[in-house]
């Protein structure tokens, strides 16, 4: 994390309220302003020095090797300890800005100097991805099948319309997806008048709404909450034909898509579809990791953050080039 101090949990001898008792490497962000921050904690098996396979963005914990503490659960004590220090921190800054606001020397450029809350942005866009449905976007497929969506231009295969009916169905790479290509294989079926098959699909909407009806409002998915849970309830209520039928429009949630990360609104819809084609189901089937090729992501290659890194020479040429393949209006 940048910007960030390491320190061992518990220190030496010292008893601390609520640590664990295993000794692990804590990386504690610098807070500069008020406010609840905190969420949870990931520890990583990497020793210090090494780097860790996360990151920015979406994580699966056990696909990073990486041990989640699940503090509400497993760790109540340190749990309310973070809180009640982070309360006790909230005062104290509190306290000393009031009294810098009523001291009559520092001039309204120093107040501001010392706390800027108009310089959220970045936090705010943190937080809206955050709230959004969690999703593994360095797969191309998810978002190549929302722009899919968008365009009504939809590639079979990134529906995988056998797995989505599946009984083994893993959700957990990304449900709201999931939801998705449910929900379109069943408009699928249903015209080629399977209606037994496009009943299961419709099954599996309803199975993952629970999943995602409190984050997808803050999602750029173009369905809305009200049109998916109208379709499960005319779908488990009736066998009539008619009612398997989706009659909303899929559009964009611009509003909401404007809230997000700069590298998300670059990539969002895709561009160029032909930009990103590969997919991880794709590097699997070939027995390549998937992780080893930041280069065809359409999320790392379009995100200026990563420009100075090696494998970003690899992501553009002369024919798919960054303009022609990233949203660039986006800065």
């Amino acid at each position: 994390i940048t910007g960030s101090l390491v320190h061992f949990w518990p220190a030496g001898d010292e008893p601390v309220f609520g640590a664990p008792k295993e000794r692990v490497a804590i990386y504690v962000h610098q807070k500069k302003n008020p406010g609840t921050l905190w969420q949870d904690i990931i520890t990583f098996p990497e020793p210090l020095g090494a780097c860790t396979k996360y990151r920015m963005g979406f994580v699966r914990v056990e696909d990073l090797g990486a041990h989640w503490w699940n503090l509400a659960v497993n760790h109540q004590e340190l749990s309310e300890s973070l809180s009640i220090n982070e309360q006790l921190w909230n005062r104290a800054y509190n306290h000393s800005y009031s009294m810098f606001e009523n001291d009559p020397r520092p001039t309204e450029a120093d107040l501001k100097r010392l706390h800027r809350p108009g310089q959220s942005e970045t936090t705010q866009a943190i937080k809206q991805q955050w709230a959004a449905c969690s999703c593994d976007y360095t797969d191309n497929r998810w978002l190549a099948l929302l722009t899919g969506l968008v365009s009504k231009s939809l590639s079979v295969e990134l529906l995988g319309c056998d797995e989505v009916l599946g009984l083994g169905l893993n959700p957990s790479a990304c449900p709201v997806g999931y939801a998705v290509a449910a929900l379109v294989c069943s408009q699928m079926l249903l015209k080629s008048l399977d209606l037994p098959s496009s009943r299961s699909a419709a099954g599996a909407v309803a199975r993952l709404l629970p999943q995602i009806e409190k984050c997808l409002p803050h999602s750029f998915w173009p369905v809305t909450l009200e049109d998916l849970r109208s379709f499960v309830t005319n779908t488990s209520e009736s066998g009539e034909v008619e009612d398997f039928l989706w009659k909303a429009e899929h559009r964009l949630p611009v509003e909401v898509l404007k809230r997000f990360p700069r590298e998300y609104r670059r990539c969002v819809p895709f561009k160029d579809p032909q930009c990103w084609q590969n997919t991880k189901a794709m590097a699997e089937s070939q027995g390549l990791d998937w992780a080893n090729y930041p280069h065809q992501v359409c999320l790392y290659c379009c995100d200026p953050n990563f420009r100075t890194t090696a494998w970003q020479a690899h992501c553009f040429d002369n024919v798919f080039t960054e303009q022609r393949c990233c949203n660039t209006l986006e800065q």
